[in-house]
């Protein structure tokens, strides 16, 4: 197994235990940099719909009440490892994310006032707002 295989197999285990700050950690300091990894990702639309909605959702609790605009979103898929990776704005707040389709799962990195680590996943159930924390970014 490669180094970067191992990497992706470490992300996708703290995304279940949950784990979320050292999956984005791992994710950050040996994937979003490497630039074999990076060249090796194409434009998609691959579930955007699912990781707009998930915005949406997140938006809608962090920025309590306010208006917000989800815009500069650009997301690229690798396909050796079956990873869309990406990031954007939302309420002039930053963010990267990266997604597992085969998992529905993922984690959001978002930077605001606060930063928050928010896992992506099980869409079709009610959302919890106790579950976006600073320091916790748990989202179930």
């Amino acid at each position: 197994m490669s180094a970067k295989s191992e990497i992706v197999s470490q992300i996708r285990t703290k995304l279940m235990q949950p784990q979320y700050e050292e999956a984005m950690g791992l994710w950050l300091e040996h994937l979003a940099t490497d630039e074999n990894f990076l060249l090796n990702s194409i434009p998609t639309e691959e579930s955007k719909e699912t990781i707009l909605k998930a915005l949406n959702m997140i938006a809608k609790q962090v920025f309590q009440g306010q208006e917000f605009v989800i815009n500069s979103i650009s997301l690229r898929k690798n396909l050796t490892y079956n990873l869309i990776h990406g990031g954007g704005f939302i309420h002039r707040a930053n963010f990267v994310l990266f997604y597992f389709p085969d998992m529905e799962m993922g984690c959001l990195l978002l930077n605001s006032n606060r930063t928050y680590y928010i896992r992506i996943s099980n869409l079709d159930k009610p959302f919890n707002p106790a579950g976006i924390a600073p320091g916790d970014g748990e989202w179930n």
